[in-house]
Order: C-alpha cells, then structure tokens, then sequence
C-alpha cells in the first residue's frame, strides 16, 4: 500500500513554498524533491498510474553540490573582495581552515535535519508506510533539504537559489570568514 506525505489529503504545498522562500511555478519539481525512493519504487512497482514516478535521489546529489556552492561563496565573500595577497602562508592556512570548519558545520547531516525541521519538510516527505517513521530522522530530512535545493537550482539558477538558501533557519546567520 503507498500513500503521500501526511500533510493534507489535498496536496497543497503552497505552505511549504512560503517557507522555502520559493515560489516553484510547478509543483512537479518540488514533489519529485519530497518523494522517497521507497515510495517511488512501490508505486512503480504496484504501476498505480502509468507514468513514471520520480524520486529525490538526483536533485539530492545536485543540491549537495550547490549547497557546497553556497557555503562556500558566503563564507568567502569577504576575502574575495578585499583580497588575500596580504596572507602569508600560515594565515592563508588558517583562512582555509576556518572556512573548511564553517562549511562542515552546515552540511552535517544534523545542521541540515534542524534547518528541515524549522521548516517543517518533515510535514510533506513523500513517503511509503513502512519508512513513514523515519520522516524526522536526520538523513531523511538531511537528504530532503539537499534535494530541495537541487529543485531550486533547477528552477532557478545559481544566484536565486543562493539568496533563497541564506534566507532559511541557521544558514540565515552565517558569517564570511
């Protein structure tokens, strides 16, 4: 037996899109963003409609990548703008330190489940019933807030994801090294 997510028997993710920050002109890349291979594999299998039903696993993989991106950029913004010819090799190490450390602190699968659970994703994971329990664990929402950023990306591009990211819960504080 396969079901959808738990919020709402109507599927209205407009709730959902006001948090992210995120219109999503269609709500196609959003839901592929929610769904969990478990469900996507038993509804195949089951053949409940004839279309094929997508997962989060690619747009998991590309939001992983973007929001490395991300982290990255924001962290290094202002040495881009002034420069780093002034360090010398022991303060460029440490400068890479510092932001390896603050890109590791954000991507933990941990920072990423508190960032999902403060947007509530846990509320609309497309799940199977046997891993319905598992919506709040942290690989679960940790992979749902990288496939929903791999979403974004697709929708939208680099610049507009970026903005959209450093607007959630967590990522909204951090700092450039």
């Amino acid at each position: 037996m396969t079901r959808k997510s738990t919020q709402g028997s109507d599927g209205d993710l407009t709730p959902l899109k006001k948090k992210l920050h995120h219109p999503f002109m269609s709500d196609e890349l959003l839901t592929r963003a929610l769904t969990r291979k478990a469900y996507a594999m038993e509804k195949m299998k089951a053949k409940v409609d004839q279309e094929h039903c997508e997962d989060q696993i690619a747009l998991c993989a590309l939001g992983d990548a973007v929001l490395k991106a991300i982290l990255t950029d924001r962290l290094t913004e202002n040495l881009i703008s002034k420069g780093t010819e002034t360090y010398g090799k022991r303060e460029d190490i440490k400068v890479r330190k510092k932001i390896k450390e603050g890109r590791e602190e954000h991507e933990t699968r941990e920072a990423l489940c508190d960032t999902a659970l403060k947007l509530r994703i846990h509320k609309y994971v497309i799940t199977n019933v046997g891993e319905d329990k598992v919506k709040k664990q942290p690989a679960v929402l940790g992979e749902t807030l990288e496939a929903i950023i791999g979403a974004i990306f697709v929708a939208s591009g680099y610049e507009k994801t970026r903005e959209v990211v450093l607007k959630w819960p967590k990522l909204n504080k951090l700092q450039s090294v």
